[in-house]
């Protein structure tokens, strides 16, 4: 009986004993890495500054992140238009810090499984990242395919050309078209600044809204023809909205779209402040491409009542930011550049007199309900 118990003892002992050694062997097989310290690329952290371009393949788009000079980047595949250095920056530290933790299949058979067969279009393969310097040369190179199902911030990753498959701590983040890359903000004034807006077309036409008291949002129409309104408020509001929030859609150099022909629109929108906003509209390729110019004219502010003639231009726009430094900063940015704005956006930079006054026709009697005498 009593070596019975000690051979169960035994028994259960070397049980226990192998058991630790194949937990132990899979943890350890798990962390192992390429940099031997859990990091998937064990030096690319010391070189992270050393990192001129980024190539994104996402099998649908492929296009390329490079240094410009300093902090500043730019898309390639968009003509070199800048690219968030934020985005930049944190996509680097993502992936030189990107640990391994727990080993997946060898067999590429299975990679589409874990979303990490080669990025082809249409496939819902991995995206592919390189690092490369200045001279070409990479400095690190991955897949990238979908988060596991534990939901903890982990991917699955595989080492461009090789077929093993890990399990990634910390996986990227990272955007797969080019746009998403650069800043799509174009303009951000505030409908309330807007004091006079004047829309020039090509055909002749020409309309001029302007407000004349700051504190009412009510536009006039500028000489108003004889037996004619304006028509309903909303849309004539709506019009001073127009640079509130203005994004874009797509961007190209100006040079691309007005070398052959004149503008088809022109508006020009002033604040009481002194920024002036004109939009040139051009007609490319099927589709209207706006250049967008920004400057700061003194002469067209209007003086706050608590204000001094001295601090004209200084006033503050958005809490720190003074008119002055606002036509500065943005001016120069938009200076060679031509941008498709959404369709509600260009339609309330276009409009036309007739879309914004209609003749005056007095109600006729014979449509008027007969009065009820009673009798």
């Amino acid at each position: 009986m009593r070596r019975n118990s000690v051979l169960g003892l035994s028994i259960a002992a070397l049980i226990a004993a192998v058991l630790a050694f194949i937990l132990v062997g899979r943890e350890s097989a798990g962390t192992k890495s390429v940099g031997g310290d859990g990091r998937m690329f064990a030096e690319f952290l010391d070189r992270a500054n050393e990192v001129f371009s980024i190539e994104i393949d996402s099998g649908n788009e492929k296009f390329t992140v490079t240094r410009s000079g300093g902090d500043a980047w730019v898309v390639a595949e968009k003509s070199g238009y800048p690219a968030k250095f934020d985005m930049v920056k944190k996509t680097i530290l993502d992936v030189a810090e990107l640990e391994l933790t727990e080993k997946k299949t060898d067999d590429p058979q299975r990679h589409k499984i874990l979303g990490l067969d080669e990025p082809s279009p249409n496939s819902g393969g991995a995206l592919g990242l390189n690092f490369l310097d200045e001279q070409g040369h990479v400095l690190a190179s991955l897949l990238v395919g979908d988060k596991a199902r534990s939901g903890q911030d982990r991917r699955y990753i595989r080492h461009t050309g090789s077929n093993e498959t890990w399990l990634g701590s910390g996986g990227p983040e990272v955007a797969i078209s080019a746009l998403d890359w650069i800043d799509q903000n174009l303009l951000r004034v505030r409908h309330d600044r807007i004091r006079r807006i004047v829309f020039s077309h090509g055909d002749g036409d020409r309309a001029e809204l302007e407000r004349f008291d700051r504190k009412l949002f009510k536009y006039s129409f500028k000489n108003l023809p004889e037996g004619m309104k304006m028509v309903s408020p909303g849309i004539v509001n709506a019009t001073g909205g127009v640079l509130s929030f203005l994004k874009f859609l797509d961007v190209r150099p100006v040079s691309e779209v007005n070398t052959q022909a004149e503008p088809v629109t022109v508006t020009r929108l002033e604040t009481w402040d002194g920024l002036v906003v004109t939009v040139s509209m051009y007609e490319f390729d099927g589709e209207i491409w706006s250049h967008v110019n920004v400057e700061f004219d003194e002469s067209l502010v209007v003086a706050l009542e608590d204000q001094s003639e001295d601090d004209k231009g200084d006033e503050q726009v958005d809490g720190s930011v003074s008119v002055r430094e606002e036509a500065a900063k943005v001016g120069p940015r938009n200076e060679k550049w031509a941008y498709l704005i959404d369709q509600d956006k260009l339609t309330k930079l276009r409009r036309r007199s007739e879309d914004l006054i209609v003749a005056d026709v007095p109600e006729s009697s014979e449509d008027s309900p007969i009065p009820d005498t009673g009798e």
